[in-house]
């Protein structure tokens, strides 16, 4: 079983919009100190979560080590749509009574004297085969890259814009899956795809800490730039984190609540 209390859904609201754009189902996934929302693709290789620490809540109990629930983020993102900003969010789901339903209670915290508190309930999902339960905090990171949000954005709305016109016009429709490729030095970070994009450390365009004499190389999917558009969009500065063997990570904090997390392999 668990219980957690958001005090404003509006928090909520922004870092699950999000997500959206990666797909349908997604797994709730709640330990004894922290809680997730998490979505992979097809292949369960990608993994994109939501991480709030308990400290975040103002209300938080859960029984289990791992509590997963399965969730449509559809459903979710729109019931969180027509809530007031300032309303309190309780998410309950009790395993011992074998329900088909996550229990959401609202309330209203803006001191209007009306005991304004309403109840729905939101059908679970079967977890998805493919499902990958990432726990972040078990992986340990060589490099780590900070680009401000601005010019991320700048840079993602580039590389979208040149294979959809000019030069790139020609490839666009046989290269649509092809990733953006971030290649790390320690005195450069290059985001590339069809044409290149460079950000130098000494010019104080970029933070890079811990590369050494070897360049490291990871992907970003392009199917999800518009979910990183809008992440990042709640951060001033978006965070890369490598390694020569294991996956990569693109962290997008979201103060006060936690990050927002992406997870590539290869």
């Amino acid at each position: 079983m668990f219980e957690i209390k958001l005090n404003k859904v509006n928090l909520l609201r922004r870092a699950v919009s999000p997500l959206v754009h990666l797909g349908v189902k997604a797994v709730f996934n709640c330990s004894v100190d922290c809680f997730w929302l998490q979505t992979s693709d097809e292949k369960g290789w990608d993994v994109t979560a939501i991480q709030i620490g308990s400290s975040c809540f103002h209300g938080f109990s859960c029984d289990s080590y791992y509590c997963l629930v399965g969730v449509n983020l559809n459903e979710l993102n729109t019931v969180l749509s027509t809530i007031g900003d300032e309303d309190s969010l309780t998410i309950t789901y009790n395993t011992e009574q074998h329900s088909n339903f996550i229990c959401l209670t609202f309330e209203d915290t803006t001191g209007s004297g009306f005991d304004e508190r309403s109840y729905m309930e939101m059908m679970m999902f079967d977890i998805p085969l493919n499902q990958v339960i990432v726990d972040i905090t078990e992986y340990e990171f060589e490099v780590v890259v900070g680009i401000p949000s601005w010019k991320f954005r700048n840079s993602l709305r580039l590389l979208s814009n040149y294979a959809q016109s000019g030069p790139g016009l020609y490839y666009s429709s046989m290269l649509h899956d092809l990733p953006i490729e971030v290649s790390v030095t320690a005195t450069q970070v290059k985001l590339d795809r069809l044409t290149e994009v460079v950000y130098e450390k000494e010019r104080g365009e970029c933070i890079i800490g811990g590369a050494g004499d070897n360049t490291l190389h990871f992907d970003l999917s392009f199917d999800c730039i518009q979910s990183y558009l809008e992440a990042s969009n709640l951060s001033d500065t978006v965070w890369m984190f490598c390694s020569h063997n294991g996956p990569a990570m693109l962290n997008i904090p979201i103060w006060p609540l936690g990050n927002i997390v992406y997870r590539f392999w290869g």
